[in-house]
């Protein structure tokens, strides 16, 4: 059992933005400030046994807030500009098994885990709507929801031959989430030539999350032989 308790204050003063820097409208100058605090607790249960180490926990972790810039985006349901973003936290629960077999040359891990986002820190893409040009915000949604299963393999065939493989699955969605999406402009206009992109209003309500692949898995093998000089190790991998 473990837990902290954390305590955050950020400031920020803006006179006025770099020219080309802030993509969406906004006032200046600007200033503000903003507290956080948040206790992140962290709980384990573990029985250990020939069969391997069994485990189940849980924790909370947490992300600090603060402000975003280029500071200015539109919030879409209020259409007032926004730079402040909310701390993320997640509560993180994870069952598991680790094991060494075989006289230990075979090492296996596995897991399934449950993760619930609050006011998630999103960084997606935005254009200026003069110029075009797009840029990076990051910005609050407000629940994310992520289970999958892990699933890890180390074997010593050999003292010199080793095999390494992984697999993940994941299962991820947006709670509600209305945002800004990007457009390209040559879709916009029916001109495929017209450059840069527009800012359109998006629902990413239930949609999976960014960067989240459903599936990912890699395969390793290693052959280190040993020679008169020395090892000579050597790998072939496909991910």
């Amino acid at each position: 059992v473990a837990g902290r308790v954390s305590h955050e204050k950020k400031s920020v003063a803006v006179v006025a933005p770099a020219p080309g820097y802030i993509p969406l409208n906004f006032l200046f100058p600007y200033s503000d400030t903003v507290k956080f605090s948040k206790f992140t607790p962290k709980v384990t249960l573990s029985y250990d046994s020939d069969a391997g180490l069994l485990y189940a926990t849980y924790s909370r972790g947490f992300k600090s807030g603060g402000f975003d810039f280029a500071a200015s985006k539109i919030n879409p349901v209020t259409g007032q500009p926004v730079a402040t973003l909310r701390p993320e936290v997640l509560d993180m629960f994870e069952i598991g098994w680790k094991a060494s077999l075989f006289d230990r040359k075979v090492r296996l891990n596995a897991s399934a885990f449950y993760y619930d986002y609050k006011d998630l820190q999103v960084t997606r893409a935005a254009s200026d709507p003069i110029t075009g040009a797009v840029v990076n915000l990051t910005e609050n949604a407000t629940t994310a929801k992520l289970k999958g299963i892990d699933f890890d393999l180390g074997w010593a065939i050999t003292s010199e031959l080793t095999l390494d493989a992984s697999m993940n699955l994941l299962d991820s969605n947006y709670g509600k989430y209305l945002t800004i999406g990007q457009l390209l402009n040559g879709i916009a206009t029916g001109n495929p030539s017209a450059p840069g992109a527009r800012s359109v209003a998006y629902d990413a309500s239930g949609q999976k999350l960014l960067r989240a692949s459903d599936f990912s898995a890699t395969i390793l093998l290693r052959y280190a032989p040993e020679l008169s000089v020395g090892r000579l190790p050597m790998s072939v991998g496909y991910s």
